[in-house]
């Protein structure tokens, strides 16, 4: 089961809002990506044995952000929170992820 996490970023995000955050995401150094299309990118968290497969899922969209956690700690997904809307707060967006 997932633990899923919803937010609608204002003002709403542009094509490179959402390429820049999954290159952020990307470079973050607590987690390695697995998967990256252009508005989705599939993470595994170094510190867990299995770094290798998909463990969490992000989606951008203009309108919609979605972080979908299959397999990770609490304190993964706090810490993985606080960066991405710190990195939303960076490119001028106000997003607020709510656990759904």
């Amino acid at each position: 089961m997932s633990i899923e996490y919803f937010g609608t970023p204002i003002p709403a995000l542009t094509v490179d809002n959402i390429r820049e955050l999954l290159d952020a995401i990307s470079d973050f150094n607590e987690v390695r990506p697995v998967r990256r299309d252009e508005s989705e990118v599939g993470i595994g968290f170094r510190e867990n044995e299995n770094s290798e497969q998909e463990t969490a899922t992000i989606v951008l969209r203009s309108e919609q952000v979605y972080v979908g956690f299959h397999a990770c700690h609490g304190d993964q997904r706090t810490r993985f929170l606080q960066f991405l809307e710190s990195r939303l707060k960076e490119i001028g967006c106000v997003c607020q992820l709510d656990e759904e």
